[in-house]
């Protein structure tokens, strides 16, 4: 299997794997966002910018 959903699949919950940390839920963004689940993707992003510790972070 290729693509968002195996990607996504191999992420798993983010918050399970690595808690309070921004990095998976920035990279779970990128396939949401490929597969055309702009809200999902944004959200993503928006708990990944919130969990950043500074602002070169939150501006990736």
């Amino acid at each position: 299997m290729h693509g968002p959903r195996a990607g996504l699949g191999l992420l798993g919950p983010p918050r399970e794997r690595l808690p309070g940390n921004h990095r998976l839920d920035a990279v779970r963004g990128h396939p949401l966002d490929m597969r055309g689940d702009i809200d999902a993707a944004a959200e993503s992003y928006r708990v990944a910018a919130a969990r950043t510790a500074g602002e070169p972070e939150r501006a990736v």
